[in-house]
């Protein structure tokens, strides 16, 4: 692993950014265990009132290490399903699993983002690991648990060593063509206000598991002069523009864009994997739930690495480009508008394949490849970022396939994707977990152990 040089911190107001984080994991999360309790630290360490934040990518690999450390701790204590790295040698049946799950957290997230580095990060960290561990009582069990997760922890770093988290990976913007990616304007609508190109270093990581960044490339965007882009530009072009834009948005599907575009990623997952283990009883059983997040972080992580992948090698542009700059792509069926904009700010990293479309794939086929099932009991209800009195709203799915469906809509509602973008990534999010969920997280002796090996 590599660590960045060190970020500018804003540090106006930090006690209480750490205070309102801290009050966040104390009451964010109905029926919490250990394993629920920590993917709320990883999220709102990263993301949550944190200035500046850290990027989706980044939180969902980081969230990913986190969660495999205490799935290994976990399944050497209780010995039901086999480590992903590290399998904890003589790990004693009376270990706390709690104080595993939180040595493993703390030492994975402190290795990450350490205090020098990161410190507003660190000490939302370093105050979570306090409340968790003084909250065990004092005594073998305790003490068991603890080395049981120093050494899960200790294990996965060691396999991880130069993997390139955070490695310096430099990018040169080409000049403007027919397809080719530029910056896009920020939060201020203006180009000066661009923030990225967010993490390509992700493009080159190690992975978890695939056996290389490239294993799942998707097929490239349509050639320029062909019917298909001119379907996907129109698309995008007519459902996607800002609200106080001409477009084709009905009020519903106005609304179905701002649910996943007014809210950050990591933190709208987060808190619906979270509610979606309490509601069918993983939290019950910390085996259960610690290979639930694993499996899902896992995939996430790889399908970002593989999404990346693809991102940094076609470098494909934005809608937002393409549509201002229409008169150079070539093509009769499409129309320039140079004053156009997207319902949503666009995400500073090239546009194909769609980031949402290969991680809400990858975590909600993940759903499917660990229960069996798409349509769970009660179905899933999921929160989004707008509100109606406060109250953020919430969409009901009663398969899998459904949140799939309207990710690929919103993206195209947001005005930041083109269609066929979002269905690319959404098909290779869905490669990568069946690719987890065949040779990792399953019981003792099901599967390969640790997958096979990396060309």
């Amino acid at each position: 692993m590599t660590n960045e040089p060190a970020t500018r911190i804003l540090r106006g107001g930090r006690c209480a950014i750490i205070a309102m984080t801290l009050l966040a994991l104390c009451t964010g999360t109905a029926a919490a265990d250990a394993v629920t309790y920590w993917n709320n630290v990883v999220v709102s360490a990263t993301i949550n009132g944190i200035t500046p934040s850290r990027p989706n990518p980044e939180t969902g690999i980081a969230a990913a290490y986190m969660h495999i450390a205490i799935y290994d701790a976990i399944a050497s204590i209780d010995g039901r399903y086999t480590p992903f790295a590290t399998l904890v040698e003589n790990a004693p049946a009376g270990a706390s699993t709690d104080a595993a799950a939180a040595q493993a957290a703390c030492e994975i997230l402190s290795f990450l983002y350490p205090a020098a580095t990161f410190p507003t990060i660190a000490s939302v960290v370093s105050a979570a690991c306090s409340t968790a561990l003084n909250a065990i009582p004092n005594g073998q069990a305790k003490t068991d648990g603890i080395n049981v997760g120093h050494t899960s922890a200790q294990g996965l770093l060691a396999k991880r060593q130069n993997d390139g988290f955070r490695a310096n990976v430099p990018y040169t913007f080409l000049p403007l063509g027919p397809g080719v990616y530029q910056k896009t304007p920020g939060m201020d609508g203006t180009i000066t206000s661009y923030a990225g190109p967010v993490t390509p270093w992700v493009a080159k990581f190690k992975p978890l598991t695939l056996l290389s960044p490239d294993q799942f490339r998707v097929d490239g965007p349509p050639p320029l002069d062909s019917a298909q882009w001119a379907e996907d530009f129109n698309e995008v072009k007519n459902f996607g523009a800002a609200t106080n834009l001409p477009n084709s948005r009905s009020a519903e599907q106005e609304e179905i864009g701002r649910f996943y575009g007014d809210i950050n990623a990591q933190l709208q997952i987060g808190r619906n994997l979270r509610q979606l283990a309490t509601d069918q009883h993983l939290t019950d059983d910390i085996g259960e739930s610690s290979r639930f997040f694993a499996q899902v972080y896992t995939g996430q992580a790889d399908a970002f690495v593989a999404c990346w992948d693809s991102k940094y090698f076609y470098n494909f542009w934005r809608p937002i480009t393409a549509i201002q700059h229409a008169d150079i792509d070539k093509n009769e069926a499409t129309q320039q508008d140079a004053g156009w904009r997207p319902q949503i700010v666009t995400p500073g990293h090239p546009e194909w394949p769609s980031a949402h479309g290969c991680g809400t794939s990858a975590y909600a086929h993940a759903i499917a490849e660990f229960f069996g099932m798409k349509r769970l009991p009660g179905g899933i209800d999921l929160t989004g970022g707008t509100s109606t009195g406060g109250t953020p709203n919430i969409h009901h799915f009663d398969s899998t396939d459904e949140i799939i469906k309207e990710i690929i809509d919103a993206r195209v509602y947001n005005g930041v994707h083109y269609r066929t973008s979002v269905i690319q990534g959404s098909i290779l999010g869905h490669k990568v977990a069946q690719w987890v969920a065949r040779y990792y997280f399953q019981p003792v002796g099901a599967h390969i152990p640790q997958g096979p090996k990396r060309r």
